[in-house]
């Protein structure tokens, strides 16, 4: 007889932590649900216009993101907003300099006789590393400016000397078409 009850007692101690289990479980599986419904948007996407500094510091915190780490997802956030169908197309349909046509553009002396129409005495190769007003390029119909820009865009010494000029800021390329 000893054992039976001491059976009905655990039976019943262990059925009434079952139950307090099952119940608090029961606000879990909610909670859980409402998360991964969360994850969920969060992994398709959600446009944000716009976020507070409170909550950019908690998500940050949240997701234990470095400054730097954080500010690349908040460039790349702003690149991809900007992106679009064809974007590339002006880019692409631009013919390939030989390599060698534009080359004299990284010269580092300027000789205005060789170039009478340029206004300034800084080289090309020296506004990149060091200027900082507008670099005016112009020219006539056919002349070759995209195809310059291209050149420029592609070639390794605009970069090299771009890295020169920005420092310890990180580079992005850009190819634009403007029509005056």
């Amino acid at each position: 007889m000893g054992c039976s009850i001491q059976a009905n007692i655990h039976s019943s101690e262990t059925k009434a932590r079952l139950e307090t289990l099952v119940n608090s479980s029961k606000g879990d599986s909610a909670k859980l649900e409402q998360l991964h419904r969360h994850i969920d948007e969060l992994q398709k996407g959600i446009a944000v216009r716009s976020i507070s500094p409170e909550a950019r510091n908690q998500l940050q915190t949240l997701l234990n993101l470095p400054e730097d780490a954080w500010s690349t997802i908040v460039q790349e956030r702003i690149l991809n907003s900007l992106a679009f169908d064809g974007m590339r197309g002006r880019f692409e349909a631009v013919h390939d300099a030989h390599y060698k046509t534009f080359e004299w553009i990284f010269e580092s002396h300027v000789d205005k006789n060789d170039h009478p129409g340029r206004s300034g005495s800084e080289s090309f190769k020296d506004w990149l590393a060091f200027g900082h007003d507008i670099f005016h390029i112009s020219g006539k119909l056919g002349s070759g400016k995209s195809t310059l820009m291209k050149f420029l865009y592609e070639h390794g010494k605009t970069k090299e000397q771009l890295e020169t000029w920005a420092g310890k800021l990180q580079l992005k390329k850009l190819f634009f078409h403007c029509i005056f």
